[in-house]
């Protein structure tokens, strides 16, 4: 899953915290498209959860060494396309969202 469950996002504690009460393990994987090559799902039943991916999106002008703007678009999209064809579920969420 991704981000990882300590990120100090309350919901992400809070959500992973209930999943692991009704016995769905929790395990943080990197966001590499290496990874995703190298790792097929475990199980038939292998999500990965994005939390706020619209993070990807954003222009970090303070930090260049992070994925920002059509360079993370990409690489999110890429993601979640190998995630999907290597047999992964996709998971989102979102909330407080101002439109």
């Amino acid at each position: 899953m991704i981000p990882d469950r300590d990120s100090g996002t309350v919901y992400n504690v809070l959500l992973y915290r209930a999943l692991e009460n009704i016995g769905i393990h929790y395990t943080q994987i990197p966001f590499s498209l290496r990874y995703l090559l190298r790792h097929p799902p475990r199980a038939p039943f292998h999500y990965v959860h994005f939390h706020w991916p619209e993070i990807f999106f954003v222009i970090r002008p303070r930090q260049p060494h992070k994925l920002f703007g059509l360079k993370g678009y990409l690489h999110l999209h890429a993601f979640w396309a190998l995630a999907r064809w290597r047999g992964y579920k996709l998971v989102w969420t979102v909330h407080e969202v101002d439109v």
